[in-house]
């Protein structure tokens, strides 16, 4: 074999380990950066219920959401003249009190309800929250298969060419 095909397959073999390279380390900064960007929660300010109802009176709810489980109601929001998160727990029984008191003061609310963590629906939640990476993952896997055979035909080639 000459020197310079010795040299092109030397090239062609460290492009491949630089892509694999690159490739992990893009998806290694994917799963861990990622969730932590999304995930990382702001300060969040834990506000009494009387305090609550005090920012709803001043005006200085910019938005909430209400998350109504079986014993309790969770409301989260942002408030207006220190832009900060915050976070109230309030009885159940108060909760038509609270709705009322943030239409009345035309707050924009968003509400839901807890999905208990023994429930199809959670489950079927996280399997959409996990969808993509499995798709990422099988795309890469047929690709690298695919690849693989294409160079294995390759070698395969030369070798014959190099018998004959």
């Amino acid at each position: 074999m000459s020197i310079v095909r010795r040299v092109q397959t030397f090239i062609s073999d460290a492009n491949r380990i630089f892509l694999k390279v690159t490739f992990w380390l893009t998806i290694l900064l994917l799963v861990i950066v990622v969730p932590y960007w999304w995930l990382s929660p702001s300060p969040i300010r834990e506000l009494s219920y009387s305090d609550f109802l005090q920012q709803i009176d001043k005006g200085n709810v910019r938005d909430a959401h209400v998350l109504l489980s079986k014993a309790t109601l969770e409301v989260d929001g942002e408030l207006r003249q220190t832009p900060e998160r915050f976070h109230v727990w309030i009885p159940t029984g108060d909760a038509h009190e609270v709705m009322s008191h943030l239409q009345h003061a035309g707050v924009p609310t968003k509400s839901s309800e807890n999905i208990p963590r023994s429930s199809l629906k959670y489950y079927a939640s996280a399997g959409l929250m996990i969808l993509p990476s499995i798709f990422i993952f099988v795309c890469w896997a047929i690709l690298t298969r695919f690849k693989i055979r294409k160079l294995d035909v390759a070698r395969e080639r030369r070798s014959r060419q190099g018998t004959t």
